[in-house]
C-alpha cells in the first residue's frame, strides 16, 4: 500500500505541537524562542557565542516554526483501492526532500579529545549530543536562511493550514488545498 499524508495534527490553540524555533546562521543550534525570552537568557548562541546580527538566534528572520513529526499524526484520506500500489510501477515514485542536520553540542556532560599532531586525525568523546535532522521543504525551493556553515534553507518549506492540518501540495497555493469542515 502507498499512502499520500494529506493532514498532520497540529495540536490545539490550547496545547499547540508546532513551535517556534531560533537557528544559529553560523554553526546552525538550534533553541526554543521560549529559552531566548526568559529573564537572563543570554542572547549569544550558547554553542558557538555568535550574536548580533543577521544570522543570530535573536533575529526574527532567523526565528522558524517547526513540528516534531514524532509528537504529530499524519493522516490520509485516500480510498482502498487508491492505496493499494500493486505493480503500477517498477519502482516506487521517490520524492526529494531538503534535510539538514542541526547539532547540540551544548549538554553538560563528560568529554574529552584524543590527537597526535602527527597523525592526521583525532577522536573527540562525547557521552550526550542532541541530533536533530530537520525536513525543511521539497528540494525545488531555494535556500535563502543561513543555517549554519554554508547551509541554506527555504523561506517556506512545508505549508500546512494553522486551521485544520491540511498540507498543501507543492506549487499549490494554501487557498485551493482541500480544507476540513471544521476549518
Amino acid at each position: 500500500m502507498r499512502f499520500d499524508i494529506q493532514q498532520i495534527s497540529i495540536g490545539s490553540k490550547e496545547q499547540p505541537l508546532i513551535e517556534q524555533w531560533a537557528i544559529c546562521g553560523a554553526c546552525g543550534h538550534m533553541r526554543p524562542v521560549e529559552e531566548l525570552r526568559k529573564p537572563g537568557a543570554a542572547p549569544a548562541c550558547p554553542q558557538c557565542g555568535h550574536d548580533g546580527d543577521s544570522q543570530s538566534q535573536t533575529d526574527i528572520g532567523q526565528q522558524r516554526r517547526f513540528l516534531e513529526f514524532a509528537r504529530s499524526l499524519a493522516l490520509s484520506y485516500m480510498e482502498h483501492y487508491e492505496s493499494l500500489s500493486g505493480d503500477r510501477d517498477e519502482e516506487r515514485r521517490r520524492q526529494a526532500y531538503q534535510v539538514l542536520p542541526s547539532f547540540d553540542h551544548t549538554l553538560r556532560q563528560p568529554s574529552g579529545a584524543v590527537g597526535d599532531d602527527g597523525l592526521p586525525f583525532g577522536i573527540e568523546y562525547r557521552s550526550a549530543m542532541v541530533l536533530r535532522e530537520v525536513n525543511l521543504g521539497h528540494t525545488q525551493q531555494q535556500g535563502t536562511i543561513p543555517f549554519g556553515p554554508g547551509r541554506l534553507a527555504p523561506e517556506i518549506g512545508f505549508q500546512v493550514c494553522q486551521s485544520c492540518g491540511v498540507v498543501v501540495p507543492p506549487g499549490a497555493v494554501p487557498g485551493e488545498a482541500s480544507h476540513r469542515r471544521s476549518c
